[in-house]
């Protein structure tokens, strides 16, 4: 039986978690229709998401890591559909850390002159061994995709939208191209079931379809090229005395190229991707707030790379992670290290490249 409103969603993390009936975090929740909110749709029919969720705050609380309020908090944040995505993914990256034996404190603030803001920040771990780390969902354009076909959608009861054409476009071109054509697609396909956006290669139609699929192009370097800037969209949280990593997630609801990882694809775009971050932004001269408005003024995007430590990648679907450590960091992260990070229990799945016979 599929859980389809909030109070329903509620009810379920009550069975599976009786020690969160008496927070009170949801007497302020408002009943959702979840089927106006796919991706809380999706989250209320895993068990197995909610229960890794839960078992991670209320061990966060036996430890002293966290208060019953913050675990108010995460929740109302996860079952948001604003903020859903982003919690999703950092809740579940923190449990796959927690579960292969990393120790670690959540939610550490960090002082401006420990890091490039000028600020204050809030980070959203450090662990036992020094290491600071913020996650970040990944697969934005993805996210952008889906909520560009909701629009759309709405116009039309009960018909998909299909959008064809290439997979590897960038965030920033969905922005600038996309929703701006809004209305203009919408009038196209009431009048012939068919619009192009061609800045983007993507053609559209509607379908009533109960099944449904798109047809797409995608390269796993045009890829890793049009995400390259996503890694320094807040690179005003990298530490300057501390090594930091910053641990991209993703899961099957916008990235299933990513999530099947056919010809490797994967693989080769978090390689390249991170490749670019390491090497390429090495001598890039740009003021940093070019993609980061928080970051001095005084820091450029070569700085800003030197002060990346790694980058991880984390997949939530198949439980299976990529690190990549930067070779030109100033505070350089070796195997050995990592291994003590991980308490000498390298997960099964994590795949660890430290460019050492690639670094040019």
């Amino acid at each position: 039986m599929y859980i389809r409103t909030l109070y329903e969603l509620r009810d379920k993390m009550h069975e599976l978690e009786p020690r969160l009936k008496s927070l009170g975090f949801t007497d302020t929740l408002t009943d959702t229709n979840l089927n106006d909110h796919p991706e809380l749709f999706n989250f209320a029919q895993d068990n197995g998401k909610i229960t890794r969720i839960l078992s991670l705050l209320f061990s966060f609380r036996e430890g002293g890591k966290i208060s019953l309020n913050d675990i108010s908090n995460y929740l109302k944040s996860l079952l948001s559909h604003k903020t859903h995505y982003g919690f999703l993914c950092e809740l579940l990256t923190l449990s796959y850390l927690h579960r292969n034996h990393v120790e670690f404190d959540v939610e550490v603030e960090v002082s401006p002159k420990d890091n490039l803001s000028k600020n204050v920040i809030s980070l959203d771990g450090m662990t036992k061994s020094g290491v600071f780390f913020d996650v970040k969902g990944f697969g934005l354009q993805e996210h952008a995709k889906a909520q560009f076909s909701r629009l759309v959608e709405k116009e039309f009861p009960g018909y998909s939208v299909l959008i064809n054409g290439k997979y590897d476009v960038s965030y920033n071109d969905i922005e600038k191209y996309a929703f701006p054509s809004t209305q203009r697609v919408i009038s196209e396909l009431k009048e012939s079931n068919r619009s192009q956006i061609d800045e983007l290669y993507w053609d559209i139609r509607i379908s009533n379809e109960r099944v449904r699929f798109s047809v797409g192009e995608s390269s796993p370097y045009t890829e890793a090229e049009n995400n390259k800037n996503f890694v320094f969209r807040k690179c005003s949280q990298f530490t300057i005395k501390n090594p930091f990593i910053l641990i991209c997630t993703f899961d099957n609801q916008f990235n299933n190229n990513l999530v099947i990882n056919f010809s490797s694809h994967t693989d080769i775009m978090t390689r390249s991707l991170s490749r670019r971050a390491f090497m390429e932004f090495k001598n890039a001269e740009e003021d940093a707030t070019c993609l980061d408005k928080k970051c001095r003024s005084d820091v450029k995007l070569s700085t800003a790379s030197k002060y990346l430590s790694g980058i991880l990648f984390y997949d939530i679907h198949n439980n299976k992670s990529w690190l990549y450590l930067n070779p030109n960091a100033e505070h350089k992260l070796d195997r050995h290290k990592i291994d003590r990070m991980f308490n000498f229990e390298i997960p099964e799945d994590m795949f660890i490249d430290d460019f050492s016979n690639d670094n040019y």
